[in-house]
């Protein structure tokens, strides 16, 4: 059967790439902290975590599945052999599906056991996440990158993260009902044992979405795919330039702000620390309300945080830049021109440092939380490193766009590294191997001088390890 054995080829695809693997990681993160909550608070983020992570995360996934088939030709020898769009998509949808119910039930049953209608809560992971994964096939359709998938895509579904705000007490109107994530979160509810609402409902929501979902992304599959006739891949002159005369930097800071102004994808991860700090200053004090206690001791701990956040963003940027750059052969092409390929990776990794810096520099005032000037210079030194070790990270251990999702995934938990001051000592010297531990220190110590040099040396050592590794890799 067509279908049995697409679903089996995209399963071993997933495992081999590491999806299972991040999400193994991903989950454990996530026990530690539901632990370290209040039960109250626990029992209001546990639903939320279940939508906002393993059921949505599909549409990630597919997107960046999609885009690398998309890119080697693969879609071309797909839709020309026995196998149907309609199997296609439901197999991605299946296999994705299988994946966000392992990791639900991974993450609750640790926390409140088998939930007390399995069935039910099985129903609301399962119906989202197909229904998020057929979206992400529709969209992935209309991109031509990765980032700009992400990016662009990932604006366009916030609206969906809005039923959110409900049992948060910040958002409650009749019309979230007709959302599928509303009916997400009831359905994850009543499967759980809380609540006694209408089943009929949140199911004929999620089933009615499905529906549509799936015509769309057949639709936009026929029209931007298959009649097409071609697999459209990147602009060939974009972030492509080679210059060949003097003034090359100059000219490769010119071509890249000709990209900026030009992608409004681009411009959006140059300012996404503006949202970010404003969304800090303002959301605060509703959580604060929320949780019904002082958040005081812990703003060191969210200011390590944002500023280790921010240069992180660019760090995504630029690695899965690198990645596409990598596949099609930039890198090689700048080997034979004066510029030379090392002089390349050294500007590719120069601007999102320098940029990351600037922003960090930017995010703490936005966010309202007061740091000493020294302590916010040393901090934003140290941060602006996290650009291109992480952007190394992806480009050198990623063989496709595919592990770089699941890699980036299992990365971005390095984040929590200032978690690691809560830890008594001796537990709390395992903390000092993760770069970020030292951006809280700079926040938090008395000096932010030492912290800082000691970050410094540990951020330029990962650093050299993994140029080293991309130079292998990329040989």
């Amino acid at each position: 059967m067509r279908l049995a054995a697409a679903l089996r080829n995209d399963v071993r695809l997933q495992v081999r790439h590491g999806f299972y693997a991040a999400y193994a990681v991903v989950i454990c993160a996530y026990l530690v902290l539901l632990h370290a909550l209040p039960p109250h608070a626990r029992e209001v983020l546990l639903p939320l975590l279940v939508l906002t992570d393993p059921a949505v995360y599909g549409f990630v996934f597919v997107g960046g599945i999609l885009l690398l088939e998309r890119s080697d030709g693969t879609l071309e020898s797909l839709f020309v052999s026995p196998l149907r769009p309609l199997e296609y998509v439901a197999s991605k949808a299946l296999s994705l599906g299988l994946l966000a119910l392992a990791s639900a039930f991974a993450l609750v049953l640790p926390v409140t056991g088998l939930p007390a209608h399995p069935l039910v809560f099985a129903a609301g992971v399962g119906l989202t996440a197909t229904f998020f994964v057929c979206i992400g096939i529709a969209a992935a359709t209309r991109f031509r990158s990765f980032v700009s998938f992400m990016l662009g895509a990932g604006i366009g579904i916030s609206v969906f993260f809005l039923p959110v705000l409900r049992p948060l007490g910040l958002l409650d109107t009749p019309w979230l009902r007709l959302l599928p994530t509303d009916a997400t979160l009831r359905l994850v509810g009543l499967g759980l044992g809380r609540g006694d609402g209408p089943l009929a409902l949140p199911l004929l929501v999620l089933a009615t979405s499905n529906a549509a979902a799936l015509v769309w992304a057949l639709r936009w599959l026929d029209r931007h795919v298959i009649a097409s006739g071609a697999v459209p891949t990147a602009k060939a002159t974009r972030h492509r330039a080679v210059p060949t005369r003097p003034g090359r930097l100059a000219a490769l800071l010119a071509a890249d702000g000709r990209n900026l102004t030009r992608d409004p994808v681009l411009l959006f991860v140059a300012l996404f620390f503006v949202p970010l700090g404003l969304a800090v200053r303002f959301g605060l004090p509703a959580l604060q309300a929320w949780l019904a206690q002082d958040l005081t001791p812990w703003l060191p701990l969210l200011a390590a945080f944002l500023i280790t956040t921010t240069p992180l963003t660019f760090g995504w940027a630029a690695g899965f830049l690198l990645l596409d750059e990598r596949d099609e052969g930039v890198l090689t092409a700048f080997a034979v021109t004066p510029f030379s390929a090392r002089r390349f990776l050294a500007w590719r990794l120069a601007l999102p440092t320098a940029v990351g810096f600037g922003a960090a520099l930017l995010v703490l005032p936005l966010a309202g939380l007061g740091a000493a000037p020294d302590a916010l210079l040393a901090a934003a030194a140290v941060a602006a490193l996290e650009a291109p070790i992480y952007a190394l990270f992806l480009a050198s251990y990623a063989a496709n766009k595919i592990e770089g999702m699941a890699l980036g995934k299992m990365a971005s938990l390095v984040s929590l590294g200032p978690l690691a001051l809560l830890l008594p000592w001796p537990w709390q010297a395992a903390g000092t191997i993760l770069p970020p531990y030292w951006i809280a220190r700079t926040l938090t110590d008395a000096s932010p001088w030492p912290a800082c040099a000691a970050g410094l040396l540990l951020h330029l050592g990962l650093l050299l390890l993994l140029r080293r590794r991309f130079v292998t890799s990329a040989a």
